[in-house]
């Protein structure tokens, strides 16, 4: 196994106090962040500038990406109580944008898509002035879910691809690349107000042409934005 490289394990010059008020909020309510999940290496830096990409659905995932460090599994039932606990987090934080993720939830019948419109819809009462990010999984290829999400209008709604289509079954095992695209396409469909956003990662053994086909495509599918 190929050792992290030392910047990967560098403790920041972050002030800890803040950051140890983040989780000890969190745990409070009962809540899971992407940043430490996922094992992000900047979780110090962003905690203690007080933000966060919070995980809703639990914090254990039904698919095994290969380059996802969040756990594997069967997971519990959705928390009723997380809308409110998170509007309670972003109002806690004073954040003016929430990003909000989940894990991948194929053993629910939406995928999960109700836990995001109850999200929604508690943010825009108690925090109507903060925009809102969701950043959805495919749903499995679930349109009536994802219109549900779309029809509560998000300010952004991310979904991300993740790498070029030949590298699907080695790193995104589950998933389908063309039933991301159609996503995509899909909420500008419904909405075509909703700014749309995706992401890929390189350096995976992809090469330049399947990049830049990757990026036709999204920009068919009228995605807005790319990270």
């Amino acid at each position: 196994m190929i050792e992290k490289p030392k910047w990967l394990k560098e403790k920041l010059n972050a002030d800890r106090s803040k950051v140890s008020d983040i989780k000890i909020m969190l745990r409070s309510l009962r809540l899971h962040t992407v940043c430490e999940e996922a094992r992000c290496p900047n979780v110090g830096e962003c905690f203690a500038s007080r933000t966060a990409t919070f995980m809703i659905l639990g914090n254990v995932c039904t698919r095994r990406c290969r380059f996802c460090a969040v756990s594997k599994g069967i997971p519990g039932s959705p928390d009723p109580k997380e809308p409110e606990n998170i509007s309670n987090a972003v109002h806690i934080l004073q954040l003016r944008h929430a990003v909000i993720t989940s894990v991948t939830r194929d053993d629910l019948d939406d995928g999960g898509a109700s836990q995001f419109v109850d999200e929604v819809r508690e943010l825009r009462k108690n925090c109507p002035d903060t925009t809102i990010e969701l950043l959805i999984s495919d749903l499995n290829g679930n349109w009536k879910a994802l219109e549900k999400i779309v029809r509560e209008h998000p300010d952004v709604l991310n979904h991300n691809v993740e790498t070029v289509p030949s590298l699907y079954d080695k790193v995104r095992p589950g998933a389908a690349y063309g039933r991301s695209i159609e996503l995509l396409r899909r909420v500008k469909e419904i909405d075509s107000t909703i700014v749309t956003k995706s992401g890929i990662m390189v350096g995976l053994g992809e090469n330049e042409e399947e990049v830049r086909s990757v990026m036709n495509d999204l920009l068919e599918a009228g995605c807005s934005t790319l990270t």
